[in-house]
């Protein structure tokens, strides 16, 4: 009868410990899950920012395309008038 007794205190010991450790598994859990939640929300920010960056990217590069553009016919109209010039001197 002693030892029956004994074991059932070591059996409610034990099953205090293991309690503890289920909560301690608990929290990390719902602190892995909060990290998880984070990291999620922080990819889909960063995903949306660069897609804003790209196009803002992609905007710039075609206005200065058009600026290149009209530079470049702005010369040629230049060079068109000086040989003009030269023509009629």
């Amino acid at each position: 009868m002693q030892n029956l007794e004994k074991e059932n205190v070591q059996l409610k010991e034990e099953a205090a410990t293991l309690r503890g450790h289920v909560e301690r598994l608990k929290t990390e859990k719902r602190s892995a899950e909060d990290f998880l939640i984070d990291a999620q929300q922080s990819v889909t920010n960063l995903s949306e920012e660069n897609a804003k960056l790209r196009d803002a990217r992609k905007r710039e590069q075609e206005r200065w395309e058009e600026e290149r553009a009209a530079s470049k016919q702005y010369v040629e109209e230049m060079e068109a008038e000086v040989r003009t010039d030269k023509i009629v001197s």
